[in-house]
């Protein structure tokens, strides 16, 4: 009874060591770009690390463009406005970027044109 318990206990602590702990993002910088990298590759599962769901459903229900990182500035509201811009299509994202318990992450997206 006592080898059993052992070995269900040790396995349980195996399963939750191997478990990933989710990712905290530190700056509203590194949670635009993350998400973006997400959308670039098609890949919803790491743009979770980033972005609330809201904005990941938006982002990819549009067909991805090639777009240059701007930066970031603070907003009066306290959260963070991040731009990608694409010069040539005369389009740009802007990602609202908001810190959470589990760090920044993008809580909206919105373009510059509808004609995506």
């Amino acid at each position: 009874m006592k080898i059993k318990f052992i070995a269900l206990l040790l396995c349980c602590l195996t399963m939750i060591s191997t478990v990933p702990a989710q990712t905290i993002i530190k700056t509203p910088e590194e949670a635009a770009q993350g998400l973006y990298r997400a959308w670039s590759r098609k890949n919803r599962k790491t743009a979770q690390n980033f972005a609330r769901a809201e904005a990941i459903n938006k982002l990819f229900e549009t067909r991805r463009q090639t777009m240059k990182f701007k930066g970031c500035a603070k907003r009066e509201e306290g959260d963070y406005e991040c731009i990608y811009e694409d010069a040539k299509n005369d389009l740009s994202l802007a990602m609202i970027v908001k810190f959470f318990r589990a760090g920044a992450r993008v809580a909206s997206v919105s373009f510059s044109s509808e004609a995506i």
